[in-house]
């Protein structure tokens, strides 16, 4: 049994099933395209917790730092931090599941995570996270956090943005707006692919699926995004 480790708890179905962060829920959904038994264990204090286990702080300068997600697998006692360093962790360790850290293209895959966070900025810290936060947490932690509620200004210029940038994203990579397929290529899913998801995903359980919020993520890229949507929950459907 692998144990993944999350902000909470969470009193919100979705987030207590798919993880509050969205490191976390890539995790997860590689876990379930994998087929590994898994099981989320929320924590409020993240560093005491971490250390506890004896997992890595994400961060070392100017101070260790400790960022969920990270894991304990009761099979081999190994406590991993990171979710690029979990998921190249589970390939080695359960080579017989579908790899989706290809070649040790770790640190490709840790740029591209990187990339695109930084593309859905706006998009969490006004619409995700504000949602979340506020409203799936515990007061205790809310105090902590203190993520403001954006006005819908700015959470309509957050999606313009957002929709912007993927379509820049879409196109660095040479592709047109016709293009279906995943970010690495290939036929089969990889790391990035299961990081899209898990940053747009939450605007469905926000706003509704049949939201027009989530029809334009899905639209997002001359309808790429919401390809790699469909794509992707079918293989990690539970």
């Amino acid at each position: 049994m692998i144990t993944i480790f999350d902000l909470g708890p969470s009193n919100h179905p979705q987030t207590k099933t798919l993880g509050v962060s969205p490191f976390v829920r890539t995790v997860i959904f590689i876990l379930r395209y994998k087929k590994l038994d898994y099981e989320i264990k929320p924590i409020f204090d993240i560093a005491k917790v971490a250390q506890e286990v004896g997992a890595s702080p994400t961060l070392t300068t100017p101070t260790p730092k400790y960022t969920v997600p990270f894991i304990k697998d009761s099979t081999t006692g190994k406590v991993v931090s990171d979710s690029t360093a979990i998921a190249e962790y589970l390939d080695t360790t359960y080579p017989e599941t579908p790899s989706v850290v290809p070649g040790g293209s770790r640190l490709l895959h840790k740029i591209l995570q990187s990339n695109l966070m930084s593309i859905a900025t706006p998009l969490n810290h006004n619409s995700i996270q504000p949602f979340l936060i506020n409203t799936t947490l515990p007061k205790e932690i809310r105090e902590i956090i203190n993520f403001p509620n954006a006005t819908p200004e700015q959470v309509s210029e957050a999606f313009k943005q957002v929709k912007e940038t993927f379509e820049t994203f879409n196109g660095n990579l040479n592709r047109g707006e016709s293009y279906r397929g995943f970010v690495m290529g290939g036929d089969k899913p990889t790391f990035g692919d299961f990081s899209v998801v898990a940053i747009v995903y939450p605007v469905r359980f926000i706003y509704g699926e049949e939201s027009e919020q989530w029809k334009d993520v899905k639209s997002w890229a001359g309808g790429w995004v919401g390809w790699e949507v469909d794509q992707i929950l079918k293989v990690v459907a539970p």
